[in-house]
């Protein structure tokens, strides 16, 4: 029999082994795209639970590290490069909820629209970033 000790202890051992798995991350779309998303997915803000990619959106779900000001979740932006570094569309990453999840340990959806085909064909480089 195992005691109340060893219990915990695996249990522990099984919590660190799932924190340390990499999150979901389905593939960004574009095959000659490069993408700067470390503002969601490399930031002392947020971690990344998933990101996910649909039909014309790429879709984050955030923690947030720390307690965060009213309103950064309100401030993030996509700015769509061509190959020269031309700012095609610069769009709005909205959060999902009215009001935010501000508070650490709490949730947030991040959903960045696409621009139109148009527009997609000619873009090289996405960046995300606080505006």
């Amino acid at each position: 029999m195992l005691t109340a000790a060893a219990v915990v202890v695996l249990a522990l051992a099984g919590s660190a082994r799932a924190e340390d798995k990499a999150p979901p991350k389905a593939p960004l779309p574009g095959d000659s795209v490069e993408w700067d998303v470390a503002v969601f997915e490399d930031s002392p803000a947020f971690k990344l639970i998933k990101r996910d990619v649909k039909t014309g959106q790429v879709i984050w779900l955030l923690e947030n590290k720390v307690n965060l000001p009213n309103g950064v979740h309100y401030c993030m932006v996509a700015d769509f490069l061509d190959e020269d570094g031309v700012k095609l569309v610069s769009v709005q990453v909205p959060c999902d909820q009215f009001p935010a999840n501000w508070k650490e340990g709490e949730r947030n959806r991040f959903i960045l629209g696409l621009p139109p085909a148009e527009k997609w064909k000619k873009v090289r480089k996405v960046v995300v970033k606080v505006n």
